[in-house]
């Protein structure tokens, strides 16, 4: 692993600095005010680049938050460089410092935070499924905020700590009682030989794995379609899987809610998209 002069590998950037600190004045910390993507690296490359980068500066445009992107790429390059051939590349950008208040008026610069994380350890989830529970924690609706990764995640860490041991992930019910997503992945689910996913038009996000996954089906004639469902509909499916950028597909095989227990197959929609997953990053199923 390449190391700095001290001996170490950096691990973050603020601003293009080699720093894992950044100012209690900064709006990040205060209000949660900037976005962020997830990145997977493999073999020195960001898988999925292009859609992580083009959400991230939507994200911006909207939060009004200006973005040098050839400053980032920059700073991105230098951190990969640094670091082993696979991880995982967190980007946060904050609107910056600035004065008391929720008004933007006084902020001087932008904060751009690069952060490098070890690859999380390999599970068997890909191929042996995995068991979620519905959580009882609802996402708050915002057909503004929908589709963003911003810093406020509070929705998701209430909810995550509704998975306990046995558990791999949880899924998501908005405040009108549909279907959004896992606490971190996308949601499909495939009944009488059609394919869907819940519409994120007022929660959740929609995931740059799913968006390649619907491309790849796409270009088999198969549409995932999005949906407003409740429990009720997804509990009639013949299969439901789960993916995003880091861990790839997860089949579902046992969702919990309550008392009741609904299990399902590894079925031919998820076995072709964890097929799609592995021609991706180019290794044998």
């Amino acid at each position: 692993m390449p190391d700095d002069s001290s001996g170490q590998s950096i691990k973050s950037l603020v601003n293009g600095q080699d720093s894992s600190v950044i100012s209690i004045f900064d709006r990040s910390v205060l209000y949660g005010d900037g976005c962020f993507e997830t990145i997977l690296i493999h073999q020195h490359k960001p898988v999925l680049a292009e859609l992580h980068y083009q959400r991230l500066v939507e994200s911006c445009k909207l939060f009004n938050i200006p973005l040098d992107c050839r400053v980032l790429d920059s700073e991105v390059e230098q951190l990969l460089s640094l670091n082993a051939a696979s991880g995982i590349l967190k980007i946060i950008v904050s609107r910056g410092s600035g004065g008391r208040g929720y008004g933007a008026a006084e902020i001087s610069e932008t904060s751009r935070i690069l952060q490098f994380h070890e690859t999380p350890p390999e599970t068997n989830l890909q191929k042996e499924g995995a068991n979620v529970v519905l959580c009882q924690h609802r996402l708050a609706n915002s057909s503004v905020l929908a589709g963003h990764k911003n810093l406020n995640r509070l929705d998701q860490v209430l909810a995550s700590a509704e998975i306990v041991d046995g558990f791999s992930e949880g899924l998501c019910l908005d405040q009108n009682g549909l279907l959004v997503e896992g606490c971190k992945s996308n949601l499909l689910m495939a009944r009488g030989g059609e394919l869907y996913t819940p519409g994120l038009q007022t929660a959740g996000v929609r995931g740059v794995m799913l968006q390649y996954l619907q491309a790849k089906f796409e270009q088999q004639g198969i549409t995932i379609l999005p949906v407003h469902w409740a429990l009720e509909e997804l509990l009639q499916c013949d299969e439901v899987f789960l993916c995003n950028s880091i861990m790839g597909v997860w089949p579902v095989i046992k969702l919990v809610e309550n008392a009741r227990v609904c299990t399902f197959p590894i079925g031919s929609f998820t076995q072709q998209a964890i097929r799609y997953h592995h021609e991706l990053l180019a290794v044998s199923p």
